[in-house]
């Protein structure tokens, strides 16, 4: 997700942290809500936030959106993104460490590299996810660029194999709701935490994330 290009990235975070996603959680009742705000970066990427969105059906997410949800949504959004630049993604997570990293790494890669990507990142203490774009919203955009996968650390630079690279090392604070489908919305800001060792499972669901 991007910016409105009259805002800072200080008062986009502010908006999105005190008044979208709280507006969000209890109307899509995603089982997991995270967003990775950008802390600025040496290149940046063009866009300040992957947001990450579990839920169940992404039939439902498109059937909210095309009602009076996502009148709401778009109003708001209005308010702070430039929703032209904002980009759809279908994510397949495969490796599930670092759970509570605050490094990202968005790769290039071929399509027929997967399974070797996976072999190599096997013994190292990351998060994996392979990325594809798709429409949550209609009329449907041109395709977008799509990264091929996304890595999630504590810090350390994942060792890829031949035919992968890295586009972009993103340094990220992360906020999260949990717990939507029982009514609370608990937050947690990677800046209030001391990352764990310990790797989480993702529940197997549809994970859509905007960028």
């Amino acid at each position: 997700m991007k910016r409105r290009s009259d805002i800072g990235r200080d008062q986009f975070r502010h908006h999105y942290e005190t008044h979208h996603a709280p507006l969000a959680a209890p109307l899509f009742q995603f089982s997991r809500y995270r967003r990775n705000h950008l802390i600025e970066q040496a290149v940046e990427p063009g866009f300040d936030c992957i947001s990450e969105f579990w839920n169940e059906s992404l039939d439902r997410v498109r059937t909210l959106m095309a009602g009076e949800v996502g009148q709401t949504m778009d109003e708001d959004e209005r308010r702070f993104l430039d929703q032209a630049q904002t980009v759809g993604v279908l994510s397949t997570p495969v490796l599930h460490g670092a759970d509570n990293g605050t490094t990202l790494f968005l790769l290039n890669g071929p399509d027929d590299g997967r399974d070797a990507l996976v072999a190599a990142l096997g013994d190292q203490d990351v998060g994996c996810e392979f990325l594809e774009t798709t429409q949550v919203t209609a009329p449907a955009k041109a395709p977008a660029h799509c990264y091929a996968a996304m890595v999630r650390t504590y810090g350390e630079t994942p060792s890829l194999p031949a035919g992968w690279s890295i586009a972009h090392k993103l340094e990220v604070s992360v906020c999260e709701f949990g717990g939507a489908k029982q009514g609370s919305a608990r937050r947690t800001d990677s800046s209030k935490q001391t990352p764990s060792s310990a790797s989480d499972t993702v529940p197997a669901a549809d994970a859509v994330k905007s960028r």
